[in-house]
């Protein structure tokens, strides 16, 4: 039986960390084209306020800190914000399942782009197109990819289309309303953070997957790095007061997402390590994710003991948002997504 696909993600991150051998002399010029990155998250479209994250560029960049024999990399003649927070390493394979992950790094270019083909079709089932690699001597290729297809148990209900924050153009929107018969539905949900009388326009609600895998919607103003808006979505959950189930006069309501996107990192070529004859030639990523009605679920693994509210919430998430997505068992999200505007939303 063909399985229904609602979220299907697929971070192929070419990451096309192709690093090429040269002399610690390099060109001076090379530097000056490069241009620091100071977010945590990379930009996805020009309007430059949706941002996404993703593990794929993290398990390629320790990959290449082991290949070196470094612990953390940094550049010789400059700082960057970006190589900081990837040196940190907050994100490693033990938070993604073996089978949904791909890496590879190799000095052997010869055929990499029809070996690396392969092992996609064989590990994920899916085919996939690799740009050919620059195969100039003393050169390595580091490839890193992660596919996640993930189910709600129960299909939610397509939603009138509305518009999102300021935007004047309308967007798709999916959930659940309000109404006894939509009970089956509500159980997918769980309430991470409400607090209707203090601070009503902040929560967070998770939504359960056949597959394990979980999706946070976080409504928040937080313009922190990805770990800090994730850590103060754990510290806003351990304050939680309310009921976090959906009651039947609760409603929900999430934007269709649709992203297709490259990444290109800049920032990082160009440049030599310190004490090493290394540097970037190219970095890069290629993202598609899609969420719908028939999308992701999670599994309800906990329960917050709270008071229940007397009043019906609505958890809209209508206007500036952060979506993550983890694995059941893991403390770490693999995926994160600042959505402010209409640009990777769904039109009418």
């Amino acid at each position: 039986m063909i399985k229904k696909l609602s979220i299907i993600i697929f971070f192929s991150v070419i990451i096309i960390i192709v690093i090429f051998f040269i002399l610690l002399n390099m060109q001076k010029n090379n530097e000056n084209k490069i241009q620091k990155n100071s977010e945590a998250f990379s930009v996805i479209n020009q309007i430059e306020k949706n941002k996404i994250w993703t593990a794929s560029f993290q398990l390629a960049w320790n990959e290449l800190a082991d290949y070196l024999g470094e612990n953390k990399l940094e550049f010789q003649d400059s700082e960057s914000n970006l190589v900081n927070i990837l040196n940190d390493r907050w994100i490693t394979k033990q938070i993604i399942d073996d089978n949904d992950y791909y890496t590879l790094i190799t000095d052997k270019l010869d055929g990499v782009e029809t070996r690396i083909t392969e092992d996609i079709k064989n590990k994920f089932g899916i085919s996939v197109s690799i740009p050919t690699v620059d195969k100039r001597d003393n050169s390595i290729y580091i490839y890193s990819s992660i596919y996640k297809e993930c189910e709600f148990p129960e299909k939610f209900i397509e939603l009138e289309p509305n518009i999102f924050g300021q935007s004047k153009e309308k967007v798709k929107y999916f959930g659940v309303l309000d109404g006894e018969q939509y009970k089956d539905i509500k159980q997918n949900v769980e309430v991470l953070y409400s607090d209707t009388l203090d601070n009503p326009n902040e929560y967070a609600v998770k939504i359960k997957t056949i597959d394990g895998d979980e999706v946070i919607l976080y409504k928040t103003q937080n313009n922190g790095t990805i770990k800090e808006i994730y850590e103060d979505l754990e510290q806003k959950q351990s304050m939680n007061i309310e009921s976090i189930e959906l009651s039947t006069n609760d409603k929900l309501i999430i934007p269709y997402i649709n992203i297709n996107t490259t990444i290109s990192y800049e920032e990082l070529c160009g440049k030599n390590f310190k004490n090493s004859p290394w540097y970037l030639t190219d970095a890069k990523q290629a993202i598609y994710l899609k969420i719908n009605e028939t999308g992701v679920q999670l599994q309800n693994n906990s329960s917050i003991e709270g008071t229940v509210l007397s009043s019906p919430r609505e958890f809209n998430f209508n206007d500036r948002f952060v979506l993550f997505m983890k694995e059941k068992d893991q403390n770490k999200p693999y995926l994160g997504i600042i959505i402010d505007d209409t640009e990777v939303l769904e039109k009418e």
